[in-house]
């Protein structure tokens, strides 16, 4: 087994890669019961705004209360492994979709980090710009900025 750049094998590569398209597409189709099916007992799931959650269930009614739908569109992983051995992946890209009013939005950048240990996430970590960019409704971009009210979802 020869690992490459990264610490990992061209096949733990794939995998993570994988993992990751896959989850965040069930996501998306909001069929989450197998986008559960990623989450190690445990998973600490934070996104941009301060927003954590411990299951899949709590984050999509959540993010309801700021756009109707989002989808990313993945542009390119970085996988490495970290200290304790599990795979991380790393995805960049952008999000479209549509705010509250209807609003059609694409190009805003997001950045994904992924801990896997052994096949399962125990971290997810998001980031992009949809709160400064501009596109959300004033009330759910407030909603965002008081996100620090609800840690601990």
């Amino acid at each position: 087994m020869v690992k490459g750049p990264g610490g990992v094998t061209e096949e733990e590569r794939e995998n993570g890669i994988a993992w990751v398209n896959d989850y965040l597409l069930l996501c998306e189709q909001r069929r989450l019961e197998g986008a559960s099916a990623y989450l190690a007992p445990g998973a600490k799931l934070t996104f941009a705004g301060g927003f954590i959650y411990s299951n899949l269930t709590d984050m999509v009614a959540d993010a309801a209360r700021r756009y109707k739908w989002v989808r990313k569109n993945r542009t390119d992983f970085d996988v490495f492994t970290n200290l304790d051995e599990d795979i991380v992946v790393v995805s960049r890209g952008t999000l479209e979709g549509q705010s509250l009013s209807g609003r059609h939005f694409s190009g805003i950048r997001y950045q994904d980090r992924f801990v896997f240990h052994h096949g399962k996430i125990i971290d997810q970590q998001v980031w992009n710009d949809l709160g400064a960019s501009g596109v959300l409704d004033p009330l759910a971009y407030l909603y965002e900025l008081h996100a620090s009210d609800r840690v601990g979802h």
